[in-house]
């Protein structure tokens, strides 16, 4: 009765047990972490696939310099970040979201005073939150063939303007 009342997104999401557990049971505990991680991992499957199709038509960033790019333009609709990628790596950090680089020079150019160095990953992240694109944090055993340069890339609401 309380699923029927539910929006229909979060219904989908739903798992219905047939036994009766306990709230405080390890069983449901244990149910619900492997029901989130199965899901987690098939959202990051399909946003994977979608990143690679939006690659073949230049739709789509690739590595730390060009993800930063793209979430600093609010340009990134969907951001990959594939566990443990970009932790040798700074971005430099103004006051404002979206205030994100790869260099001070960077910022400079535009105006921000003061930034940050701050890990990579950690700025890609409020960045990705600063500009509402999805963030998909991808587990390491999922890179499977391909994982992205630097371990990071971003699904474009936009195409990548012509070279040249």
């Amino acid at each position: 009765m309380l699923s029927d009342r539910l929006p229909a997104g979060v219904r989908d999401l739903v798992v219905m047990l047939d036994a009766e557990v306990a709230v405080a049971d390890a069983e449901l505990a244990g149910l619900a972490d492997a029901t989130a991680t199965r899901l987690a991992a098939q959202e990051c499957g399909q946003a994977m696939s979608q990143w690679r199709k939006l690659a073949a038509r230049r739709q789509a960033a690739e590595g730390i310099e060009a993800t930063i790019a793209a979430l600093r333009d609010g340009q990134a609709a969907a951001v990959l970040l594939y566990e443990g990628a970009a932790l040798g790596s700074l971005a430099w950090l103004g006051v404002e979201g979206t205030d994100i680089a790869t260099s001070q020079a960077e910022l400079a150019e535009r105006d921000v005073l003061a930034p940050l160095a701050e890990r990579a990953d950690e700025g890609i992240i409020r960045a990705a939150a600063s500009t509402d694109a999805e963030l998909f944090v991808v587990p390491g055993e999922m890179a499977g063939e391909y994982a992205p340069k630097d371990g990071v890339c971003a699904a474009l609401r936009y195409p990548l303007a012509s070279p040249g």
